[in-house]
């Protein structure tokens, strides 16, 4: 092999390499389904979310243009694997016998976001005709795993329909640990059944305990319902958790240090545990996430970083943090891991310090294809704001905005872009404190026939 030959499998290899690293710290949010669909006989329907990297982060929902013939419930809340949210058809608003009606919503956890269609229509559903008899093989799901590890089972749907027909299919447990970890698809075809596969996360589960579920299949006016029973194992004697820092003491400088550090989770046994963070203003990370879970096995890392668009707002000085390590088997045996913060050098003063921003806003979107994702405006002082915006397309997850000392306070704007006609629309956000302060961000939908390029700002100089 020669040195070009050589050079070029190098280039090769290291270019994969940076892909699957790419690849592997996405943070996404899985949806059961990317559509709501209403009809005349579907008035209600549930969505199951959980996250890609297996983390419980809080999730928001934002309503488009705030509309009121539908309604997402919970709006707010913690996203564990199989969290359900139900859709359900209001009166209000847009009519049955009205032409059919859309928009959408849109669930953030973190920096990942997830933008659900909901489209009001005006035909009966079920893939016309008889719905048929919806029945499952085998009759009920039940499989088994030890703590700490996934479980995964399955059954089959049919229907005696003799056409293809469209379902809705959603899964509900006490525990909050059972999720289709497959795409269920909108349609099932005669002679072809569904396969609905199931898992079952034990994170913070008894051992040695069966949990129930259901699995809910409606399809026009046949209703299936599917017992699910999953049962967590022995899964040995429950080791104790050894934390290993690097750097140890965890201690930071910002902007010019260290900000990223990592804590090796290791015990006698595979073990479950969480990871926690406290800070003010949520400064400090663990997995880029506020919490995080995992199992220790032969060695576990926990990366632990600053976030930088709190950092970035924070006076000079020392900030004192915390990361709580908990056994999920033994409350008994926790560890609290202390990090320092340094901004700017530190020493002297603490708090935030800075400016709303950014002062402008721009969504891009192409005719016919799903909305664009939110933006954010970051509010460094403290007190109660009230929010008014302009332009038909601009809406927001709130009407007022309270920011405590010490924090900075997140305003999401996500636009209605529906029935929008190629062109350039201005709108803006105002923000106004009860201390005088007062501040306005211009919003710009350019609505394009063609492909457009759009870029989210993230994270700016101050």
């Amino acid at each position: 092999m020669d040195a070009a030959q050589l050079f070029r499998k190098f280039s090769l290899y290291f270019a994969g390499a940076l892909l699957v690293a790419s690849a592997a710290s996405a943070q996404t949010i899985n949806a059961s389904s990317d559509q709501v669909t209403f009809t005349s006989s579907v008035t209600q329907v549930g969505l199951q979310l959980s996250m890609s990297d297996g983390t419980t982060p809080t999730f928001t929902v934002v309503k488009a243009n705030s509309a009121t013939w539908y309604d997402v419930a919970p709006a707010t809340g913690t996203l564990t694997p199989g969290t359900t949210l139900t859709v359900t058809k209001l009166p209000e608003g847009c009519q049955f016998s009205a032409a059919t009606c859309s928009t959408s919503f849109t669930v953030t956890a973190g920096t990942a976001f997830k933008t659900i269609s909901v489209i009001n229509s005006n035909t009966a559903g079920g893939g016309g005709g008889n719905s048929g008899t919806l029945s499952a093989s085998p009759a009920s799901v039940t499989f088994s795993t030890t703590l700490g590890n996934f479980g995964f089972g399955n059954t089959f749907l049919s229907s005696s329909a003799s056409t293809v027909q469209n379902f809705q299919a959603t899964i509900t447990s006490t525990c909050n640990c059972l999720a289709f970890s497959a795409t269920v698809p909108a349609t099932i075809t005669p002679g072809s059944p569904v396969n609905l596969q199931v898992a079952g996360n034990p994170s913070g589960l008894t051992n040695n305990r069966a949990y129930t579920g259901q699995i809910t299949v409606t399809s026009g006016t046949s209703t299936l319902n599917i017992p699910v029973t999953f049962t967590v194992g022995t899964a040995g004697s429950t080791g104790t958790l050894t934390a290993n820092l690097n750097p140890n003491p965890l201690s930071f400088s910002y902007p010019n240090g260290t900000t990223q550090g990592i804590i090796l989770v290791t015990s006698t046994t595979p073990t479950a545990y969480s990871a926690t963070t406290t800070s003010s203003g949520s400064w400090l990370l663990v997995n880029f996430a506020s919490s995080t879970t995992g199992t220790s096995n032969s060695g576990a890392q926990v990366y632990v970083s600053v976030n930088a668009n709190v950092a970035q707002f924070m006076s000079t000085g020392t900030y004192q943090g915390t990361v709580t390590l908990t056994n999920s088997s033994n409350s008994a045996d926790v560890t609290t891991i202390p990090v320092t913060l340094a901004v700017n050098g530190g020493g002297g003063g603490s708090g935030t310090g800075g400016s709303i921003a950014p002062t402008s806003l721009t969504f891009n979107y192409q005719v016919g294809t799903g909305s664009p994702a939110f933006q954010q405006i970051l509010v460094p002082v403290a007190g109660t704001y009230t929010v008014q915006t302009t332009g038909a397309f601009v809406s927001t997850s709130g009407t007022t905005l309270t920011v405590p000392s010490g924090q900075v306070g997140t305003l999401l704007v996500l636009p209605a872009v529906v029935g929008f006609a190629p062109g350039s629309y201005p709108g803006s956000v105002t923000l106004t404190s009860t201390t005088g302060i007062s501040q306005t961000v211009s919003v710009t939908l350019v609505v394009s026939a063609g492909p457009v390029l759009s870029a989210v700002v993230t994270a700016w100089a101050t």
